[in-house]
């Protein structure tokens, strides 16, 4: 449940165009532990740090958030939101609408509205939503074939849902549930960032997925650059669309230019970054830079 609502906070505060924010994989190593948020705000290199508690009994959940400024050692923010599970996981907006405001960040009337809409009005589809998201940063083949089956059934339950569509886009460009073919994981990546962008065209994780379809099935290089950079001016943030950009880059001999974007994506998540320090290692043996 923790995974889900940090991950749905950080769709909605990455949107923020002046807000840079940590991406779920680099925080996650934190949870569980009692973490002194200063020393956690230095090694994520933020000046602000948003820490949370998620305690439920049966249909009843509680949620205990504080935002501490790191620099200068104080709370700036602090709430305690408690009621039905059902009603409070619709609450991300208006929590990162809080947390903006005590950030004193100007917003403009688009993002307000952005913050305002929720993805979903169907609570059991935006819990599997939120299960989906845990399971696919795992990055694993068992938790592929868990997030497909979440992010499918949370589609069943609203099919305008773009988040899900969109999260089913990002597992086949995975490869899916590695029992399929490249060709019907990419023909289902690729139907399924397209209905995502149909309800959402402003979901930077469906232009990302559609950009790896253009890239590694219709080998499109021009449609590919198109739709990551289209992602990226709406959530710089993103590291993945900076990290499969990186690639795309040095695929086709551009390797200044595919360091500086595998650096940004790793600045971006500088906790758990192994699949892309990886992948930056391969960029800088193609280059030449042993």
């Amino acid at each position: 449940m923790a995974d889900g609502i940090t991950e749905c906070l950080v769709i909605c505060l990455s949107r923020l165009s002046n807000l840079s924010v940590r991406p779920p994989n680099s925080v996650s190593r934190y949870k569980g532990w009692e973490v002194d948020p200063l020393a956690a705000g230095r090694e994520l290199d933020v000046e602000a740090v948003l820490t949370g508690q998620v305690a439920g009994r049966g249909e009843d959940l509680t949620i205990s958030l504080r935002l501490i400024d790191v620099r200068e050692n104080r709370q700036l923010w602090g709430a305690k939101y408690s009621g039905r599970t059902s009603d409070l996981l619709l609450t991300e907006g208006q929590i990162a609408r809080e947390v903006a405001e005590s950030l004193r960040l100007q917003l403009s009337s688009a993002e307000r509205q952005q913050l305002a809409k929720r993805p979903t009005e169907n609570a059991e589809a935006h819990q599997l939503y939120m299960q989906g998201r845990f399971y696919w940063n795992q990055r694993t083949g068992e938790g592929n074939r868990k997030a497909i089956e979440a992010f499918t059934q949370a589609t069943e339950l609203d099919p305008s849902f773009a988040l899900a569509h969109a999260g089913l886009a990002d597992c086949y460009v995975l490869g899916g549930d590695y029992r399929i073919s490249v060709h019907e994981a990419m023909s289902k990546a690729r139907a399924a960032a397209l209905r995502a962008l149909k309800h959402d065209d402003t979901l930077a994780e469906a232009h990302t997925s559609l950009a790896q379809v253009h890239l590694f099935y219709d080998w499109n290089f021009a449609e590919a650059e198109a739709s990551f950079k289209r992602a990226i001016d709406l959530k710089p943030s993103y590291e993945t669309a900076h990290h499969w950009y990186a690639i795309m880059l040095a695929i086709t001999g551009r390797f200044p230019e595919a360091i500086e974007r595998i650096k940004l994506a790793q600045a971006l998540a500088p906790a758990v970054s192994l699949i892309i320090t990886k992948d930056a290692g391969l960029i800088y043996y193609y280059a030449g830079q042993y």
